[in-house]
């Protein structure tokens, strides 16, 4: 549904299934968001500084119900 929803810069179908989708995001508030909403199947892979803000917002959001 992502590469319905927004613009992408290009889609490869992977061996497993699965999807690679390139995209420009505005900010790390979108990113995590959609993050959140696609769920942990979805991968950060570059810029290394995003790598794993989808599981930071998770544990964050997680925080606020403990």
């Amino acid at each position: 549904w992502v590469v319905e929803t927004y613009p992408v810069l290009d889609v490869a179908e992977l061996p497993d299934g699965g999807f690679r989708v390139r995209m420009n995001v505005a900010g790390t508030v979108f990113l995590e968001r959609l993050l959140l909403r696609v769920g942990a199947g979805a991968v950060v892979e570059s810029p290394e500084e995003l790598v794993g803000l989808g599981a930071d917002a998770a544990a964050r959001l997680l925080a606020r119900y403990r």
